[in-house]
């Protein structure tokens, strides 16, 4: 008789606890979270009420390392599109701490072809040298390298003779002719070649 009290008592017990356990389970671990990602990026998402959440790898590992799911849209992701190159489009992720990928046709087809969202900066170059420029309305134009370039996405620069801010001298002893553009944050001056500066124009020049 004792023994079915206890086991009575045991039970009446679970019962009152199991709202204040379930309380207490994390959201992920009672189901109501899943677990997205791209198939080009590492990042992973929380997905549950609210915002998707770009989980850190301490998070993840601390979750026990679930397996996300990969998927071709995450909620709160664009589309856009840079004015320098219309044609190409490119995915920014969530949270914005990813780099911006650039879509095959198929990935945008994935997106359920995601409204487009035009930004102002747009990404120039040259004919005749790897230099890359950033400008926008709001953004001077100004030299980015390669790092900055592949958050970006690695757009295709819209490759032009000379961009603004770019200056030519010719030093009178040896008739060199070097280019140099300061107000885009490039160093000093580089000597060009003759295929060079054709291919610039053949833009007037200064004394140096």
């Amino acid at each position: 008789m004792f023994t079915i009290r206890k086991t009575a008592l045991a039970a009446a017990a679970i019962a009152l606890l199991a709202p204040l356990a379930a309380a207490a389970v994390p959201a992920h671990a009672a189901g109501s979270v899943s677990y997205q990602k791209y198939s080009w990026s590492s990042a992973i998402y929380a997905i549950g009420q609210g915002s998707p959440r770009q989980l850190t790898l301490p998070e993840w590992l601390g979750l026990g390392s679930p397996t996300p799911q990969v998927v071709s849209w995450i909620e709160d992701s664009q589309v856009l599109r840079y004015p320098s190159h219309p044609s190409e489009l490119f995915l920014e992720e969530p949270g914005l701490k990813a780099p911006r990928h650039h879509l095959t046709s198929a990935e945008w087809a994935g997106t359920g072809h995601a409204p487009r969202v035009d930004v102002d900066h747009s990404f120039s170059g040259y004919t005749w040298n790897e230099t890359i420029l950033m400008a926008g309305r709001a953004i001077a134009p100004m030299r980015i390298d390669e790092t900055v370039w592949i958050e970006f996405g690695r757009p295709t620069p819209q490759l032009q003779a000379t961009n603004a801010g770019d200056q030519f001298c010719q030093t009178p002893a040896d008739g060199a002719v070097y280019w140099s553009n300061s107000a885009a944050g490039l160093p000093g001056r580089v000597h060009l070649t003759l295929a060079q500066y054709t291919k610039a124009g053949t833009p007037p020049f200064t004394t140096c």
